[in-house]
Order: C-alpha cells, then structure tokens, then sequence
C-alpha cells in the first residue's frame, strides 16, 4: 500500500524532515506525547488523547516572552500513523478503491489530507496531516515537558504542506455568495 502512495509522490523524502532542536516551539515543529482533543462519535463526547502533533501556531504566537492576551494555545494538526490510516482504508474500500486513494493521497490530490514520509519509530510508515481535525493544545504542556520534540519540518516540505493547507482552507467557495461579483476579475 505505501508503495503506491511513494510512487505517486513528487515529494524529495529527503528534504522533509531537520532535527529541529535548535527551534523554539511553533510552525513546523513536530511532537510525540502531545495531549489533544478527540472526538469519539460512539459516545458523542471529546476525549483527551495523546499522540503526535504537527504545530501550525507561529513561534511568534505562543513565545511566552511576548506578554499578549490570548498566547495560552497552540494550534496543531494531529499526525495519523499510516498504518492505522491503512487499516480503517482496507475495512471501508475495495481494492481498486483504495489503490485509486492512496496514488491521490500521494499525489497530493486530496487537499484535506497530506502524506508525511517515514520519521524512524515515531511514525516509521509516515503519517497522515488530517486537516479537518486541527486542533489546540495548551502552550503550557510544551513548557512542562510532557510534549516531546521529535523533528521539524524543513523550509522544503513546510511549502509542501502550506500549499496543501493552503488550497484546503483558502480556495473560492463552490457556490456563489452575495455581494461577490459574477466574474471574480471585475473587482
């Protein structure tokens, strides 16, 4: 199954991934162990869990230097182990299905959805940026060293995944709203 994703992808896995330890908390970084809400639709209530996170907040936004009034959050994006992705993909579609979804998903053409290469045990099939579940998390769970830093993303692959992002929460809407002129160029 990964291999179709991989052949798909135009991505250099090579240039993904920086140790990130000399970065401070914020866009890019990656964590293990980080607390998060999730919601469980057999019971209709969020749970607390704890996984890995990709940090979408600025530094800027959650350094807490800056004394600024609402500074106490950080939004993430919860990073899916492939292979819990592969399991629940093998129950819902039928083979040719799910072939079709894992070349787009590498590919790119899935904008709610982002394939992350391969970060040793941590997510040793990659993982996958779900971007209908981001999230937030307390800054002050970074500070007291329950969230552990796995990695950053490199200035290379942040660009990948923001134009994703980008086209997922950004594009024009389908429908044509009021007060938006016929043609888009008349403005």
């Amino acid at each position: 199954a990964l291999r179709h994703v991989l052949a798909s992808s135009t991505v250099d896995v090579g240039k993904f991934y920086a140790t990130g330890e000399h970065l401070a908390l914020g866009k890019g970084k990656l964590y293990d162990l980080l607390r998060f809400p999730h919601f469980d639709p057999d019971t209709g209530n969020f749970l607390t869990v704890e996984g890995i996170g990709y940090v979408l907040t600025h530094e800027c936004d959650v350094d807490q230097e800056n004394a600024r009034i609402f500074n106490s959050d950080v939004l993430i994006c919860p990073v899916i182990p492939f292979e819990l992705v592969l399991d629940e993909l093998q129950t819902e579609l039928n083979e040719m299905q799910l072939v079709s979804f894992l070349c787009n998903l590498g590919a790119r053409n899935i904008y709610r959805l982002i394939y992350v290469p391969s970060l040793g045990d941590q997510l040793q099939y990659g993982g996958i940026l779900y971007f209908n579940q981001i999230t937030n998390t307390p800054v002050d769970l970074f500070s007291q060293g329950t969230a552990k830093s796995i990695g950053a993303l490199t200035g290379y692959s942040i660009g990948v995944v923001e134009h994703v992002l980008e086209n997922h929460l950004l594009r024009r809407k389908a429908e044509r709203l009021a007060f938006v002129p016929e043609n888009l160029d008349e403005r």
